[in-house]
């Protein structure tokens, strides 16, 4: 996955506290589109046969309740194949759907806990972060490695923290704010924006994709020239904010605030909701193909956990020295603002999730399907819980276990068995 050098050694930075700390890091791959390294590879193998256009329409099981056959609609046509062992790995609403078909089929094979605990990452902002030197800026800034790996720090609670107050994994990290949105309070950015704006210039540099760009409707003037009221540290702003601008060569790089102020972001665990589901369509149509219904639900516990770790997090900079939160909303309509921003959808876990009986879920611990004895899920919705991280890492790792098992399993039949297409 073009993750290098992940072994920091003495770099990493622990908190002193029992409550926050600074070592959880977040790894970037060097070159995130697997399908450009990987391709040649899959182009070149007899394992692996690729069919552009075709969807899996229906999978056939005999009276054991084991996969026979599945049936391939393409351009082509209607395709029967045999089948020794299925893995499906089409997303978790795919992975759904397909086996929504198979209940559908077949009742009472599958777990009735298929296409419940819906859950993804809340995620977003009601805070900006003020750090108190540009130490704590470095140590939360993204770094390269020796080895060319790129990687950042962030705030997390730690698990005596949330286990003591009863919180979710939540963890937190810096973003740059637009220079558009005054809330940044640097003089440098606010006078380059005013400039580029006032010359008509700032539309051509602008891509409407920086944090913080859409923070507050239309450009307040008279915030931005709040910011260039003289003071002592003004003239020092602009001249850093100007030089960091020559010397910038990759727009990808985040400009560094001379204020210290960044939009904090936060990315939290869900608690898993029987109630969150993903269900046959009632409305489905006959040219459509097993639509799906998507109730995604956010409890008020979820949104409560997201609040008080930050409050933990704005107390324990606070006495420490570091920093402070500004939120972006009063405290009566936090809780609003962090509902409004619930909305996820990517990672899709649970849907699928594992379990030792199929009363709680899904797959059994080698991600096998309750009650059908080849066929297999592949992908995050296999996951009881998403705690606070992207889940490809993880996804992968359990992909790549599922794949030795079936090595192991299969036989020296099954090696060299034809396969026939009809």
């Amino acid at each position: 996955m073009n993750v290098a050098d992940i072994d920091l050694g003495d770099e990493q930075i622990n908190g002193d506290s029992d409550e926050v700390h600074l070592d959880a890091i977040e790894w970037w791959s060097s070159q995130p589109n697997l399908g450009l390294q990987y391709r040649d590879r899959i182009d070149q193998s007899k394992l692996i046969h690729f069919l552009p256009d075709t969807v899996l329409s229906s999978i056939e099981l005999d009276s054991d309740h084991a996969v026979t056959h599945l049936h391939l609609q393409g351009k082509a046509g209607t395709l029967r194949i045999p089948a020794q062992r299925l893995v499906l790995a089409a997303g978790g609403i795919g992975n759904v759907r397909l086996l929504h078909q198979l209940h559908t089929a077949h009742p009472g094979v599958l777990s009735p806990a298929l296409g419940r605990y819906y859950q993804g990452h809340l995620t977003g902002y009601i805070a900006i972060v003020e750090l108190e030197d540009d130490v704590g800026v470095d140590a939360l800034s993204f770094q390269a490695t020796k080895g060319g790996g790129i990687f950042r720090r962030r705030f997390q609670l730690s698990g005596d923290a949330q286990q003591r107050l009863g919180l979710l994994n939540c963890v937190f990290w810096l973003d740059t704010i637009s220079i558009s949105n005054a809330l940044h309070h640097s003089a440098g950015l606010s006078a380059v924006f005013l400039a580029l704006q006032l010359t008509g210039l700032y539309r051509f540099f602008a891509n409407g994709k920086a944090a913080g760009s859409r923070l507050r409707r239309g450009r307040r003037y008279r915030d931005h020239l709040r910011n260039l009221v003289p003071s002592a540290s003004v003239l020092k702003d602009i001249r850093r904010t100007i030089g960091q601008l020559l010397r910038r060569r990759d727009r990808r790089v985040p400009i560094v605030n001379p204020a210290r102020r960044y939009l904090l972001r936060y990315h939290a665990e869900q608690a898993p909701d029987m109630s969150s589901t993903v269900m046959p369509s009632p409305s489905t149509q006959e040219d459509q193909v097993a639509a799906v219904a998507i109730d995604y639900r956010v409890r008020n516990e979820d949104l409560i956990s997201i609040e008080r770790s930050h409050a933990v997090l704005d107390r324990w900079l606070k006495e420490r020295g570091m920093g402070r939160l500004d939120y972006l909303h009063p405290a009566s309509a936090r809780l609003q603002a962090l509902r409004d921003q619930a909305y996820d959808g990517f990672h899709q876990i649970g849907l699928t999730r594992m379990s030792a009986s199929p009363e709680e879920g899904v797959v059994d611990r080698d991600c096998k399907v309750h009650g059908v004895s080849n066929l297999f899920v592949a992908g995050s919705c296999v996951f009881p819980t998403g705690g606070h991280a992207n889940p490809t890492m993880p996804a992968v790792a359990l992909s790549m276990r599922l794949a030795d098992h079936l090595v192991e399993t299969l036989t020296a039949k099954d090696a060299v068995e034809p396969v026939a297409i009809s």
